[in-house]
């Protein structure tokens, strides 16, 4: 019998493995062993009806412990397999924070990964792959989110989700109940 082929859509850990072997900055990528269970346990797709046990994932971890890039490579598989075309948002306090750490991390994986640059189109705050999904930045106090029908939410720094606005992005963009 010959190899069989790896479902990227139902693993993530398979894809980050075989797709980002760089991180933002060009240095040697590799998910770590509590990492990659982490990514199996919460992606876990129900066999019968294909959706995530689980609606909102929250992760905690010290600083300097690669959770910036945990949630790039993350966001990256999640672009490139689920229900494209799609929509995906990286939130953070404010927008400089927003463009300056999950989506320039995505922005510098795409750049050091070559299986992955080449279906992408990177054009100022906006990550556009050829399978019609895109990845925006957007600031807590972003009032124009409403109605959106994203497929993922990032938050990055969520302690810091202090403002009302805040709470207020942290309700619309809830997850969308008709997505997986």
């Amino acid at each position: 019998g010959g190899a069989q082929a790896v479902d990227y859509a139902r693993d993530p850990v398979a894809f980050i493995t075989d797709h980002i072997q760089r991180n933002e900055l060009g240095g040697k990528f590799v998910l770590m062993p509590h990492q990659a269970e982490i990514l199996r346990t919460a992606f876990a797709f129900d066999k019968k009806s294909g959706r995530l046990p689980y609606d909102t994932i929250v992760l905690s971890a010290s600083k300097k412990s690669g959770k910036t890039a945990l949630n790039a490579a993350l966001t990256l598989w999640f672009a490139f397999t689920q229900e494209p075309p799609n929509e995906l948002l990286v939130v953070a306090n404010d927008l400089e924070q927003a463009q300056g750490r999950v989506f320039k991390a995505c922005v510098g994986m795409l750049q050091h990964n070559p299986t992955l640059r080449a279906s992408a189109e990177i054009t100022g705050k906006v990550i556009r792959l050829s399978n019609g999904t895109s990845i925006l930045p957007l600031a807590a106090d972003y009032s124009g989110a409403a109605g959106s029908n994203h497929g993922l939410v990032s938050f990055d720094e969520l302690w810091g989700f202090t403002l009302e606005s805040a709470r207020r992005i942290w309700a619309e963009l809830t997850p969308v109940p008709t997505r997986r």
